[in-house]
């Protein structure tokens, strides 16, 4: 690992990640189906490789049973290469009202050229 890091790297303690820590563009998200009002926030860190000036406002289709609020709800590129960062919160309202372990959604960010698709996939335990 010192190799690839450029000199000593410690592991973090693997108790201290979970999935939706990793800077993928889906979102997987477990809630309990008696849980109601819990949230799990993802934040995520996206790189414009598009048009230099370029604005991008995000559009979500919720899961059944799930509430979603992006942070911020409009991303603003200045050039290419510029990395933004967003959060994402996902509150179970309740998967009592869910006939089916799994719901889906989507959280699509939306410029004027192009559209970029993040999946989501909520199961219910």
């Amino acid at each position: 690992m010192a190799l690839f890091a450029g000199g000593n790297f410690t592991c973090p303690n693997a108790a201290d990640l979970q999935p939706g820590d990793l800077n993928y563009p889906s979102f997987t998200v477990v809630f309990n189906t008696n849980a109601q009002n819990v949230t799990a926030t993802y934040k995520r860190t996206v790189t414009n490789v598009g048009t230099p000036v370029s604005t991008y406002v995000v559009q979500v289709t919720e899961p059944k049973g799930v509430s979603i609020v992006v942070e911020p709800e409009v991303m603003n590129f200045q050039k290419i290469g510029e990395k933004l960062s967003y959060t994402v919160s996902f509150v179970g309202t309740g998967g009592s009202t869910v006939s089916s372990n799994f719901t889906f959604g989507s959280l699509v960010w939306i410029s004027q050229k192009c559209s970029v698709r993040s999946p989501i996939a909520v199961t219910w335990k």
